[in-house]
This record gives C-alpha cells, sequence and structure tokens, in this order.
C-alpha cells in the first residue's frame, strides 16, 4: 500500500478484521519488503506515476531482483480513475500481466 491508501484502510477496517479474512501482512510500498513468492499480493494504490512504479518495481528484474517479489496471484485496486498512460505502462509489464 501507498500512504494514501493506508490513511483509508486504517480509517476503515482494523488489522484484527484484516487478519480474519486471511490477510496476513500489511506493507507500505515505499518501505523495502521481503519476497513472498508463495502468496499472492493485493496492492492497494493511490493512481499516481510514483506509486505505479513502486508496484512495477515488484515485478521487473533489475540487480536487485532477480524474480517477482511474489507468487502467481496479484490483484490491483486503485483509490480514484487510474490515467491511461499509466494503465498502458501496467499492462507493459509481462511478469505482471502473467498473474
Amino acid at each position: 500500500m501507498d500512504k494514501a491508501a493506508t490513511r483509508v484502510i486504517s480509517s476503515v477496517i482494523g488489522m484484527y478484521d484484516l487478519m480474519e479474512q486471511r490477510i496476513s501482512l500489511v506493507e507500505d510500498l515505499s518501505k523495502k519488503r521481503a519476497p513472498f513468492r508463495d502468496k499472492a499480493v493485493i496492492y492497494l494504490l493511490a493512481p499516481t506515476k510514483d506509486s505505479v512504479e513502486k508496484m512495477l518495481a515488484d515485478w521487473t528484474p533489475s540487480e536487485d531482483l532477480k524474480e517477482p517479489l511474489y507468487g502467481n496471484g496479484a490483484f490491483i485496486y486503485f483509490l480514484g480513475a487510474l490515467p491511461d498512460p499509466l494503465l498502458a505502462r501496467i499492462k507493459s509489464c509481462k511478469p505482471l500481466l502473467k498473474r
């Protein structure tokens, strides 16, 4: 989650309620995160270039990341309308599209 999403979630639901829905971990997108390659991921993001780029970094091979951080399921939700150029950017990420 990005900071905007964290504020929205915190105002609506508590961690206990999330755990009851089998969500085992909530992390800030701006911080370094450990890989969970055996788990699906749910992203709740502000519809901004920064948020999209941080999410795509989880899926794009680099010097630091040889394979995606998460398993075969990826669910992406935005807090508002996503501009077409950002949607096109997401569609260009093949490792994410496979999921």
